[in-house]
């Protein structure tokens, strides 16, 4: 069975797990709409940019991937 995430759910999994999601997504196939990385994207920058609620180097590409 394939389970397919939108962004509402991506995010706060990605927030928990970082980079141990990419595994489990593989390991539970898991697939993403179309859109869910940008509106991911777009939940960051809003957290960051007009909310305030993270600083600018709470991520990196290093743990994300």
């Amino acid at each position: 069975m394939t389970y397919v995430i939108d962004a509402g759910v991506y995010v706060p999994l990605l927030l928990s797990f970082g980079g141990g999601l990419v595994k489990a997504f593989k390991k539970a196939k898991m697939a993403l709409l179309d859109l869910t990385v940008y509106e991911a994207c777009n939940a960051f920058w809003k957290g960051h940019a007009k909310l305030n609620m993270m600083c600018r180097d709470a991520f990196t590409l290093k743990t994300l991937l």
